[in-house]
């Protein structure tokens, strides 16, 4: 206990303190980042589809395992429709990957409408592997996109976004 209290032991409590924060630091700047990136859209009046095509890329600088993504709908605040993306796939450091889901029943009304968006959730992970025979450890990440479309530009453009 005396060794403790002494210049030595508390210097040495420091530096085990400071080696902790540097640790922690590392894991959080090493990890993947997926978020959306680009975001165009058609409409076919007349099977009423409206196409969304999504481009989301891994910004960070670690691959980002089992991605998996949802999209929900809304006009005036009431869910229309929503797509789950079902497949689940690797995505290395700065690249991109898109996907073209079809929303069916949508009316030309509600694509000029102010309150048309899209919410875009993208899950994904990072296996930690470690040089210790200790299991996997997983890290899971979730990236929240609210999008708006505007009609007289015929485009998405993002309002608010959350990653965890």
């Amino acid at each position: 206990m005396n060794w403790l209290l002494s210049p030595d032991g508390i210097a040495a409590i420091i530096q085990i303190f400071i080696l902790i924060v540097l640790i922690l630091t590392f894991l959080h700047a090493h990890r993947p980042h997926v978020g959306v990136v680009r975001v165009d859209s058609s409409y076919d009046e007349t099977s009423k589809d409206f196409t969304v095509i999504i481009s989301i890329k891994n910004t960070g600088n670690v691959p980002a395992n089992n991605i998996q993504s949802n999209m929900r709908m809304f006009f005036e605040g009431k869910e229309l429709t929503s797509n789950e993306g079902n497949s689940r796939y690797v995505l290395f450091p700065l690249q991109e990957n898109s996907g073209n889901p079809k929303f069916h029943n949508v009316e030309k009304a509600q694509l000029s409408s102010s309150e048309f968006k899209i919410i875009v959730e993208i899950n994904y992970e990072q296996p930690i592997s470690s040089f210790l025979p200790i299991p996997v450890t997983i890290r899971k990440y979730k990236t929240t996109q609210e999008l708006l479309y505007s009609h007289s530009y015929g485009r998405f453009a993002t309002i608010s976004g959350s990653a965890t």
